[in-house]
């Protein structure tokens, strides 16, 4: 086969640039229990605290919100206090708030070998 058909059926390799990966290293990788990072500032742990505030926060606001409605009053009322429901929100998402603040805070910095 000539020379000029070949071309047109090989597609052209490109090179590849400083820092970036293949899908036989991230493979590679993997194989050999190694975390495949994108080579991001943001650690694991830290995006992790983040999604945990975020969740803590609307629980939190969500028990605010029950707490203030006519139905949570009255059994407040009658009973003396709030429903298992809105005590759980609340607890909840005030434990997840400031867990997910701590984690975003102290967690999961570079650690240097």
């Amino acid at each position: 086969m000539p020379r000029s058909q070949r071309r047109l059926r090989e597609p052209r390799r490109r090179r590849r640039l400083r820092g970036e990966r293949s899908a036989e290293t991230d493979a590679g990788l993997l194989l050999q229990g190694r975390p495949v990072t994108s080579g991001g500032n943001v650690s694991f742990v830290r995006l992790l605290g983040v999604m945990l505030a975020i969740a803590g926060a609307v629980l939190l606001w969500s028990g605010l919100k029950a707490r203030d409605s006519l139905a949570e009053r009255a059994t407040e009322l009658i009973t003396g206090r709030n429903t298992d429901r809105t005590t759980l929100y609340l607890a909840g998402g005030g434990a997840a708030l400031v867990g997910g603040i701590l984690m975003v805070l102290a967690g999961g910095g570079r650690r240097r070998r």
